[in-house]
């Protein structure tokens, strides 16, 4: 589709996928991948709506001093990365502005106490200590990479430089093997084939290693030996390995992980150290993905909370006790709440390892709290929900107890700004935030948000 600005526009915002924002000369609002506030740039319209419009730049007329030139290959092809045209300080700049566009223009509140600046990552490139490779069929090959942006087309990669190093290095390894090994790739259009998705973790800190592979159902004996014999090539080539499992999901859905997995090699979990912390958990569980950054955010929220009465704390989407711990140290009781089987049992024996003794454990998800806690009170409340945030049935919850102080880890500021906006309703107030870079390179934020009761 043509251009139907005659000059160029400026960009004037930017959202939260990282696009810049800008305004035609009809007055609607276009979208425009790779643009940064400030630019001047021509744009080629590719999708078009009566309000609003997305764009591809054709040219940068006036480019924004902090431009740089991309790390990665396949940047702007494959979704995983949003900032790699911005330098680093720039990316900090831009999502702190994201940030506080959610919150005034989504929350409609902002914190009392000014935003302080995002608290840049130790490490800008190798950091990601997880990766989710989709697999699938294609003219008679295994294909794998990332999908495009908003899509299911799958960019082929070969590495990705926001990797440890050393699960950048397997996945290549993993990749060359696979049709040799002659494992039939997915087809999510009719759902056949077997090998849906390739899982890499590390411990960044303990360097154990861990590799899962997504199946769509149990491997024959053929493919179990064919899976083996990719066990044992990766493991004489790393030393560092020490888990290698397949994991079952016969979904037709976009869940990546089934509930059912079977150990080939070694054990079903990792170990990694946050401090001088030690932690478990098994392969299909949440840590966080950037182990340089996540001891940082723990110990402000544990320092946020030591300000505020803190005897008796309640911890929803606990995990697998990662902050737990942390704030075990502070807390003279602290109860939580988390759904997943397998986060739950690594918790305890993580509760276990760090001599924590003063936590009660409750399976279920949030927002079915109010069975399991009954009317017990509750000084604080923690949480670091999933990028959908909170059930409503958890803030009236919360908001009916009186928890005096909430300490609220969101890594969706659209999704944090419409909760708290509930919470102010019913008589909280926002009373500060913090930004942690969690995700270098890419348009998401870590923002822990302090609230209180009036």
């Amino acid at each position: 589709m043509k251009n139907t600005n005659s000059k160029p526009v400026i960009i004037n915002g930017i959202n939260s996928r990282g696009e810049g924002i800008s305004r035609l000369e009809d007055g609607r609002v276009i979208f425009i991948p790779g643009a940064i506030p400030g630019e001047q740039v021509f744009v080629n319209i590719c999708f078009s709506k009566k309000q609003y419009a997305v764009g591809n730049i054709e040219q940068i007329v006036k480019p924004h001093p902090k431009r740089v030139s991309p790390h990665c290959q396949w940047f702007g092809k494959c979704g995983g990365c949003q900032m790699q045209h911005c330098s680093y300080d720039l990316q900090l700049e831009l999502k702190q502005q994201i940030v506080e566009d959610a919150f005034s223009r989504i929350g409609h509140v902002m914190p009392v106490d000014p935003i302080l600046k995002c608290v840049p990552s130790p490490k800008q490139w190798g950091y990601r200590n997880k990766a989710s490779f989709p697999v699938r069929h294609s003219e008679k090959q295994i294909r794998s990479g990332f999908f495009r942006k908003g899509s299911h087309d799958l960019i082929p990669i070969d590495g990705c430089p926001v990797l440890e190093p050393e699960l950048a290095l397997i996945y290549s390894q993993i990749t060359n093997l696979l049709n040799n090994l002659k494992l039939p790739g997915y087809n999510e259009k009719n759902h056949s084939g077997l090998l849906r998705h390739i899982i890499l973790r590390t411990g960044s800190f303990s360097k154990e290693t861990f590799i899962c592979l997504v199946l769509k159902r149990q491997p024959d004996s053929f493919q179990m030996e064919q899976i083996q014999k990719m066990s044992k090539i990766l493991k004489s080539r790393h030393k560092n390995i020490k888990g290698f499992i397949v994991n079952i999901n016969s979904s037709r859905t976009n869940t990546i992980i089934g509930d059912r997995s079977i150990t080939i090699h070694g054990k079903g979990h990792l170990c990694e150290y946050l401090e001088n912390r030690q932690f478990q958990y098994e392969g299909t569980s949440f840590f966080q993905v950037n182990s340089y950054q996540a001891s940082n955010i723990f110990r402000y929220a544990v320092n946020e909370i030591s300000n505020r009465i803190h005897n008796n704390v309640l911890e929803l989407y606990s995990g697998v006790g990662a902050l737990t711990v942390f704030l075990a140290e502070l807390a003279e009781k602290i109860t939580t709440v988390e759904d997943w089987k397998s986060s739950i049992e690594s918790m305890r024996q993580n509760l276990v390892l760090n001599g924590i003794n003063n936590v009660t454990i409750h399976a279920a998800k949030a927002e079915m709290l109010l069975d399991k806690l009954g009317e017990e009170t509750f000084d604080t409340v923690v949480m670091d929900p999933p990028r959908a945030g909170c059930k409503k049935e958890v803030i009236e919850y919360i908001c009916r107890q009186n928890i005096r102080s909430i300490v609220y880890i969101s890594c969706n500021p659209a999704t944090l700004s419409r909760d708290i906006s509930m919470f102010s309703e019913c008589g909280y107030r926002f009373i500060k935030a913090r930004l942690f870079d969690m995700f270098p390179q890419t348009s998401h934020v870590e923002t822990v948000a302090i609230l209180e009761k009036l």
